[in-house]
């Protein structure tokens, strides 16, 4: 058996300038409604200061999105991002900051307000 891949949507620009590290965390949509089948976090360096930002978006079944809010995500400086979801909702995000030191981050992956 085969699969194919089809694009549901053009690429969409969530920041501009350069970022050392872009990657996205996704859940499982909550509540009752058919229309929200995924919640995505996508983080990134978002603008001159170097900060971290996040943009966190809930998708349609058709690969619509159906509501995305920016955020700030940290105010370090980061050099790389890793992150996994984990089974109870939540997320870990790991990274290191420009000066070298690692930490870790827990997030609840819930409905954008």
């Amino acid at each position: 058996e085969t699969h194919q891949v089809s694009l549901l949507r053009e690429p969409q620009v969530i920041g501009r300038g350069f970022t050392p590290y872009v990657g996205s965390l996704s859940s499982a949509g909550a509540g009752d409604s058919k229309q929200a089948s995924s919640l995505l976090f996508t983080y990134f360096t978002g603008d001159s200061s170097g900060n971290a930002r996040a943009q966190y978006c809930r998708f349609g079944s058709e690969g619509e999105s159906v509501g995305c809010k920016d955020m700030p995500w940290s105010s370090r400086e980061l050099l790389s991002v890793s992150g996994a979801r984990m089974g109870d909702g939540r997320a870990v995000l790991v990274y290191t900051d420009v000066r070298g030191s690692p930490y870790y981050q827990l997030l609840g992956l819930a409905e954008p307000a």
